[in-house]
């Protein structure tokens, strides 16, 4: 049963319940003869349902039919009768100052004796109502109900989000089990309840253990300092006292976040046709190919896909010497399976021109993919300056190198964002696929060209992993706007075909993946929360907050200009030729203005961007 059906169920309830109510109370109790106030009780019964449902709903009272209706939840119901008695009676109040007397001149039905005494048969109507739905949903899901078992008591070590959570819900993860008490050392929580389970430190646990004769403990604190936790299971293993990891409640219960992208992104798991396979494999076999940023996700991506197709030399650059270090032992264990590949990696500055130099003197490329980029928008926002100056300084370093060793095949990879780009990232990126097209202009034998695509799932800094970082961290997750939509891809998709597009493209061209429809991110975000066990309700901690777009975010991303882009028949992939006239020495006074550090001005440089890219 899904939450909108439950949803509806439960409001349908309560408006039965505050309608049988109002009928019992007048009838019965104030003998008010129903038949002659008829459109009265109607309206009564719908007003008390106007100010009732949006308390309830603030509460969270209509975020959960489960088979575990516990105290907490009459007390959330009983506090939401309360606020509505307050408002009902101050209506009450507001209606006898002002004398107001249509429909209700002859009646008793706003009195303060009638909203007691109505208030008081809603709480026990609706109560009631949730308690019968917790059995019937135990009863769908094949459970023995027994009212007088004999639950085994348990501690919770920790009275955080985690610990919240496990005992709001411990029949859930082990049945026939009761939470007896909390352990935390934290001071302003002890001597504390919490869902009326009394909060204990750790020392007044070994005080109490034996008396209580509990011997079962979860552990709910995800971030314990290990010397803590060594203190804490030698307590335990000294005295016979089983502990269960709580974080496990959380990985045993949840979809694998994989199966949440592929239903999300329905272009998933695409697959090369052997003529595309054979077509990549004739381009790229027994040929040297260099792969810049190839530490970074797409980079990383890139070298193992190629690698299938038996390059005769693999050249891995990238500046990031962590990353790079975790790439090298990655591709060694690749590499043994593959004996006969050489692969060759350097940590280098691309825009150390002599440097860069020396690799293409020695190696001389056959083809290049050039993926490394600064990328992340909020950061070169900040940072322009260093931003803008890496993103095309180091795509010229790569372009002019390559005109002069004679480099046939070049591959820029793009972004989205270059599209009637917003901010910093964006007019650096479009103004890369410019320089690109000024060089495959002049060097119209060679194959110089650009890939363009939005989002791919996985990479560092990307969407997915913000949002598990913040789940993990117990942090609110944070969302731009409801309405912000972008595109995703698989990296593995994305990369794929890229590759493809190589094959495809001719100098001067931009070639745009398909990624099917844009996401709206608030809905995927909603859909991982709900996966990680935490929902966005009263019930639960983790909340979403929506901040607002961001300087340089656009509330829709675009992928290509539509008066110059076509669809390329029986291919996931667009082919865009939007011209330039911008020439080599529009380039050299763009390079120049950017390498001027004493008049490097943000504005006068966003400026020149958007001129060199229109």
């Amino acid at each position: 049963m899904n939450n909108y059906i439950k949803k509806i169920i439960l409001i349908t309830s309560d408006y039965l319940s505050i309608f049988i109510a109002t009928y019992l109370t007048a009838s019965l109790i104030e003998n008010i003869v129903i038949s002659k106030i008829y459109n009265v009780f109607l309206f009564y019964s719908f007003l008390s349902f106007i100010v009732i449902f949006p308390v309830f709903y603030l509460l969270g009272n209509y975020s959960y039919i489960n088979k575990f209706f516990k105290t907490s939840n009459v007390i959330r119901i009983i506090i939401g009768i309360v606020i509505s008695f307050i408002l009902l009676g101050s209506l009450n109040l507001v209606i006898s100052h002002f004398q107001i007397k249509i429909y209700f001149r002859d009646t008793y039905l706003l009195s303060p004796k009638f909203t007691i005494i109505n208030m008081c048969l809603i709480g026990f109507l609706i109560i009631n109502s949730r308690f019968l739905l917790s059995l019937f949903s135990k009863i769908r899901a094949k459970e023995q109900i027994n009212f007088w078992e004999n639950k085994k008591r348990i501690y919770v070590y920790g009275a955080g989000n985690l610990g919240i959570y496990i005992s709001e819900n411990i029949n859930f993860f082990l049945k026939g089990y009761n939470v007896e008490y909390f352990i935390d050392d934290d001071l302003y929580k002890r001597g504390r309840t919490i869902n009326n389970i009394p909060i204990i430190s750790f020392s007044e646990f070994k005080k109490t253990h034996n008396k209580h004769k509990i011997n079962e403990l979860i552990l709910a604190i995800k971030n314990i300092e290990s010397v803590k936790k060594k203190k804490i299971l030698q307590y335990l293993s000294k005295n016979n006292i089983k502990l269960i990891d709580g974080i496990n409640f959380l990985n045993e219960n949840k979809k694998d976040i994989s199966q949440i992208k592929k239903e999300i992104i329905k272009n998933s798991d695409f697959n090369l046709n052997q003529k595309n396979e054979i077509e990549i494999q004739e381009w790229l076999k027994e040929k040297t190919i260099l792969v810049t940023g190839c530490a970074g996700t797409i980079g990383k991506e890139l070298c193992f896909q190629i690698l299938k197709y038996r390059p005769k030399k693999l050249i891995c650059l990238d500046n990031d010497e962590h990353r790079i270090s975790i790439f090298n032992r990655e591709v060694s264990n690749y590499e043994t399976k593959i004996s006969y590949q050489k692969i060759l990696t350097k940590i280098i500055d691309l825009k150390d021109h002599k440097q860069l130099e020396k690799i293409f003197l020695r190696n001389r490329p056959d083809t290049i993919f050039h993926a490394a980029a600064s990328k992340h928008v909020d950061l070169i926002e900040k940072n322009p300056e260093f931003g803008v100056k890496n993103n095309l300084l180091t795509t010229f370093n790569i372009l002019e190198l390559s005109k002069k060793y004679n480099t046939k095949n070049l591959i820029f990879i793009s972004t989205d964002k270059a599209v009637n780009p917003k901010n910093y990232l964006g007019l650096s990126k479009a103004a890369c696929e410019v320089m690109v097209k000024i060089y495959a202009r002049s060097l119209k034998k060679y194959n110089y060209c650009s890939v363009r695509f939005g989002n791919v799932l996985g990479s560092s800094g990307s969407l997915v992993e913000i949002i598990t970082t913040q789940i993990h961290n117990g942090n609110p997750v944070t969302i731009t706007n409801p309405k912000a939509t972008r595109y995703f891809m698989s990296i593995s998709d994305a990369i794929k075909l890229t590759l493809r597009s190589s094959t495809i493209l001719k100098g001067n061209e931009i070639a745009i993946l398909d990624m099917g429809k844009p996401v709206n991110i608030a809905k995927f975000v909603r859909r991982i929360v709900r996966n990680y066990g935490y929902l966005d309700n009263f019930n639960q901690k983790i909340k979403i907050n929506y901040i607002g777009l961001r300087k340089g975010e656009k509330l829709h991303e675009e992928l290509y200009y539509k008066k110059y882009s076509k669809k390329i028949p029986n291919e996931k992939m667009f082919l865009e030729n939007k011209p330039t006239r911008k020439s080599f020495n529009d380039l050299k006074n763009l390079l120049k203005s950017i390498e001027d550090e004493k008049n490097f001005h943000r504005s006068l440089i966003k400026e020149k961007l958007v001129n060199f890219i229109n």
